[in-house]
């Protein structure tokens, strides 16, 4: 019974959130996200207090550089007149960024993983990777099942 009560509590803020088109803002989701992850991780106020400074910071960087430093790339190649329109060689400089982009991003994690390890320990770390999944797939869910209600609406109107 212990463990159904947080996850009842996470399917009720899920459906009280996705419920009201207004709250679909990054500001909520990362509220989500907080609550999400902190009562899987099942973090003491102690560990939360340390882990979450640190946990913004990296998933701050890595944001940026998944969205903000792609999008420059894809909008780079938008400018050029699209992928066929590219050269070969700007397609190896911006396939090289790519990569260092990816690499970027795994040391970002890696960095992260370390700063966090003597806070919340590596089984903790573990599952942090899990919930961050589960709750992509949930958001994603919902997003999904939202749309396909909107879509509903507008086909019976």
């Amino acid at each position: 019974m212990k463990l159904k009560l947080p996850i009842l509590s996470v399917i009720f803020i899920f459906q009280m959130f996705f419920s009201s088109a207004q709250n679909t803002d990054n500001e909520n989701i990362r509220a989500l996200k907080v609550v999400f992850i902190t009562e899987q991780l099942e973090l003491s106020p102690k560990e939360a207090e340390k882990f979450w400074p640190i946990y913004n910071l990296y998933t701050g960087k890595e944001f940026n550089l998944r969205i903000h430093e792609t999008r420059k790339l894809r909008h780079q190649i938008k400018l050029s007149g699209g992928v066929e329109a590219i050269s070969d060689n700007e397609a190896d400089i911006i396939l090289k960024r790519l990569i260092d982009i990816d690499n970027e991003i795994a040391a970002t994690k890696n960095e992260m993983y370390l700063k966090l390890k003597p806070i919340i320990g590596s089984k903790k770390l573990i599952k942090l990777q899990i919930a961050e999944v589960e709750f992509n797939k949930k958001v994603l869910e919902e997003f999904r099942k939202k749309r396909m209600e909107r879509m509903g609406r507008l086909k019976n109107n």
